[in-house]
């Protein structure tokens, strides 16, 4: 999973975190993603290194028949979402989320 920060603003993601509808839940530690910058939320286990942080797990978190991601503030309220369906042939098994 990625998220961009569009804003022209560096942002600081520690609090936040990301949720699928079963519940799955990472909150980010101390991280800030500059202005105009992704990051990529990987499900596996790794090494935290610029532009890629990892929730450590050893099991799948989004589901391909459809899912929904949910980036959540600190305080609790919704900051983004994406949802998707089953995938196509022509999506090629990813989903780009604007």
């Amino acid at each position: 999973m990625n998220i961009h920060n569009s804003s022209k603003k560096k942002v600081q993601l520690k609090g936040f975190k990301v949720k699928d509808n079963t519940g799955y839940t990472y909150t980010f530690g101390s991280y800030a993603i500059g202005a105009g910058k992704t990051v990529k939320l990987r499900t596996g286990k790794g090494k935290n290194v610029s532009g890629t942080v990892h929730r450590n797990r050893g099991s799948y978190v989004w589901n391909n028949t459809g899912d929904k991601a949910r980036l959540i503030k600190p305080n609790g309220k919704l900051q983004d979402s994406c949802s998707w369906g089953k995938s196509t042939k022509a999506d090629k098994g990813a989903k780009n989320c604007h």
